[in-house]
């Protein structure tokens, strides 16, 4: 039988539930980070809260939710991080061509993104798991010009597909005692 040791509502954007298992403590922490269009202070914010909420939660740890990340592609540099699973747009981050590609608030968002996977030594756990197309995408864009011409963005704009956007693993020190 599990018990829940803890709860606690970190900010509007994060929450942890910790509960006792044969195993020892396991802390859920779930997420919502801030859209492109909110400020990058805002965001900065959010990010140093849920690194101080990982280092502080206890036993082994998963992190879900939504990150407000469109990654679109796996640079070089990032496949410690990001699978190949995801529903890529060969060019739209690395693009140069103005009006072209991805915007600068929505890069901000990847970027922080990326930078909190590799400074917390995570890995966006659901982008290594293959799964139909359809399932890599959890939002479809307001304005139909900005939908890729893919079978997974056709039909009116619904709710998402599936509700993890991105699924992080976590173990801490702790859990390997």
């Amino acid at each position: 039988a599990s018990d829940v040791y803890k709860r606690q509502e970190v900010s509007g954007r994060i929450i942890t539930l910790t509960i006792g298992a044969r195993g020892g403590e396991i802390t859920f922490i779930s997420v919502y980070a801030p859209p492109a269009d909110h400020k990058i202070e805002e965001k900065q914010k959010f990010y140093d809260e849920l690194t101080k909420t990982i280092q502080e939660a206890r036993g082994m740890v998963y992190i879900g939710g939504d990150f407000n990340a469109r990654l679109y592609e796996r640079l070089e540099h990032e496949k410690e991080v990001i699978g190949p699973y995801i529903l890529e747009r060969k060019g739209y981050i690395t693009t140069q061509d103005k009006g072209k590609g991805v915007g600068d608030k929505t890069r901000e968002n990847r970027d922080l993104f990326i930078d909190f996977l590799k400074t917390n030594d995570l890995c966006a756990i659901n982008t290594m798991i293959e799964k139909e197309p359809r399932k890599r995408v959890t939002y479809k864009e307001k304005v139909p010009a900005n939908n890729p011409c893919s079978e997974e963005y056709t039909g009116e704009n619904i709710g998402p597909y599936d509700h993890k956007k991105y699924c992080l693993l976590y173990t801490s020190d702790a859990a390997d005692d």
